[in-house]
């Protein structure tokens, strides 16, 4: 071993709390930087060392991955090159990310940290119109990849875990990705998913109605009966009426005499889009009329003339409130100087 070298446990402790940390999650101890500039002194040692390269790229975490592919999207958009992202430079490289991407994939991952890398292929669509040669590039090879491996059975069986709204965000990334691919792979494990249709709540059976509606019409039919139309316009006419009588009080600017106030309302518009954009969506594929309460509730919400909470604030007890918190300030950081 070179005398310049140090073993890994050593250096762990040498740079722990200073420049790095230890993170657990669900693949055991990770390491994450404290100081942007230990991670790019390691970006350029790795971008200048083909060895090593390789060993990191097969070891990469979720976050490493989508690192990488914010480097291939700058690359083929011919951005210059910065120190915080790593390049993939030959074949045998991109051959060792893509088995990385397959093997986390079909690992048993916190969804949580699973979305982010599903999400991170959003920024491998292409936006030429010419697919065939789209899919030689890498953006459109790891689409492949992100596709082929969603569409497994054996995909679905490693995440039993996941509930009924993760798989529908999971399905609105595969249904938007996966027409670049030809042919397009078929889920193989949509039928599971159907047979819990009956089984979720009803703003889900929107979601996951208008997945199907757009991308897969017969199951569409077979699920979308009239019972399953009048229970879910029931609902949302309940739900509409609900926030229409909840909002007319956030109409007067007197009610909101404190940031108690202003916090109710954030919910009730939080709430409220929610509810609007739920309703459009079962509008498309729904045999019954718009309801007069979902344009009320759009001129409603626009309507209000809400606060914000700093607004009962002023800015030096707002100042000092800062100050006196647990996290650092431009204060504290001079303070000892």
């Amino acid at each position: 071993m070179r005398e310049d070298l140090h073993g890994f446990s050593r250096t762990i402790d040498k740079l722990n709390h200073s420049f790095i940390k230890e993170v657990e999650d669900y693949s055991g101890i990770s390491i994450d930087f404290q100081h942007p500039s230990i991670r790019d002194l390691l970006l350029n040692y790795l971008n200048e060392e083909p060895i090593a390269r390789k060993q990191y790229i097969s070891k990469l975490s979720i976050r490493g991955i989508t690192s990488i592919i914010e480097g291939i999207t700058a690359e083929e958009k011919r951005i210059e090159d910065t120190p915080h992202n790593l390049r993939i430079k030959t074949e045998d490289e991109f051959g060792l990310l893509c088995e990385r991407i397959e093997s986390i994939m079909n690992d048993t991952v916190e969804y949580s940290d699973f979305i982010k890398l599903i999400f991170s292929s959003r920024g491998l669509e292409p936006s030429e119109i010419d697919l065939k040669d789209f899919m030689k590039t890498n953006k459109g090879r790891l689409i492949a990849i992100f596709t082929n491996v969603m569409s497994k059975k054996s995909f679905y069986e490693s995440k039993p875990s996941y509930t009924i709204s993760g798989w529908i965000q999971i399905l609105k990334q595969f249904y938007k990705i996966c027409t670049y691919v030809k042919p397009i792979p078929r889920l193989e494990y949509l039928s599971e998913l159907l047979n819990q249709f009956q089984h979720i709540d009803w703003d889900n059976k929107v979601y996951f109605l208008g997945i199907l509606y757009e991308n897969e019409i017969l199951y569409f039919r077979q699920l979308f009966t009239k019972v399953v139309d009048e229970d879910i316009f029931m609902e949302i006419e309940e739900q509409l009426k609900e926030k229409l009588s909840e909002g007319d009080q956030y109409q007067d600017e007197d009610y909101f005499e404190s940031p108690n106030e202003v916090g109710e309302y954030d919910n009730w518009e939080s709430d409220t889009d929610d509810l609007i954009k739920i309703s459009k969506i079962f509008f498309k594929f729904s045999s019954k009329e718009i309801l007069e309460e979902l344009r009320e509730l759009e001129n409603l919400k626009a309507s209000i003339n809400a606060p914000g909470m700093y607004d009962f604030y002023d800015e030096d007890s707002y100042r000092e409130e800062l100050y006196e918190a647990e996290y650092w300030t431009i204060e504290k950081i001079f303070e000892d100087l």
